[in-house]
């Protein structure tokens, strides 16, 4: 079933979560 595996899915978002408040970090110290 689609259900019986979603932690991929959540690890996924997080990683992109994470990459978006480094890039912003980043942003902020050129900045």
């Amino acid at each position: 079933a689609p259900y019986e595996n979603p932690p991929h899915i959540y690890a996924l978002a997080d990683e992109m979560y994470r990459n978006m408040l480094i890039d912003a970090e980043s942003q902020c110290v050129i900045i």
